[in-house]
């Protein structure tokens, strides 16, 4: 059945294809049931990380945004986006904020961290 395409694998998981939850007309259903594909779960923690880009995103809230991916999974998608250099995290403990790199609040008592910042950004342009 599966090269017929009336059912696909999803990772261990068989699901009914695409094709037929079209045919059926409930296209959604399908999408909850294979998930969201890599790249749109990076744009949706990075839209909630710009979102709170004045105090930071918690790991909790993130989560929240990907409640159907477990933990591990979340901290991976971080953990990727951040050797992109595409976000930071201000510390390693239980109160660390995510931040979008290009778009980090600096108060006036950070002005050493806004020339390494600046530097940062000069070399990545």
């Amino acid at each position: 059945m599966i090269k017929s395409g009336a059912i696909e694998r999803i990772s261990r998981e068989l699901i009914l294809s695409g094709k037929f939850y079209e045919f059926i007309g409930k296209k959604g259903v399908y999408t909850r049931k294979r998930g969201l594909d890599r790249e749109t779960n990076n744009q949706r923690l990075l839209k909630n990380i710009r979102d709170n880009a004045k105090k930071g995103s918690k790991f909790g809230e993130l989560r929240e945004v990907l409640h159907s991916l477990s933990r591990d999974q979340v901290q991976k998608l971080l953990g990727e986006m951040k050797k992109q250099s595409m976000i930071t995290v201000d510390s390693t403990t239980r109160v660390a904020r995510w931040h979008d790199r290009f778009n980090v609040k600096i108060e006036r008592s950070d002005t050493l961290i806004l020339g390494i910042r600046c530097r940062m950004l000069a070399t990545a342009l």
